[in-house]
């Protein structure tokens, strides 16, 4: 899940991708949460895999994480 957060946040990618192809259950996962979508605009929506605003928290979240296991 990480993985995915963090590519769709630094650089969104396209529904159909490799990348969104390989890792097809933890977006829906993520999409299925609210972690991850599509819509670009209240009215508009596009191709490409974003964070949402919860999605950027939850990726804050396990970088954080992260970053105390491997402190430790």
């Amino acid at each position: 899940m990480h993985m995915v957060l963090d590519i769709a946040n630094r650089t969104p990618f396209t529904c159909k991708s490799k990348f969104a192809r390989q890792h097809a259950e933890w977006i829906a996962v993520c999409a299925s949460e609210g972690f991850l979508t599509t819509k670009v605009s209240s009215e508009k929506w596009g191709n490409r895999w974003r964070t949402t605003n919860n999605g950027k928290q939850l990726l804050e979240e396990l970088q954080h994480d992260i970053k105390d296991f491997l402190d430790e």
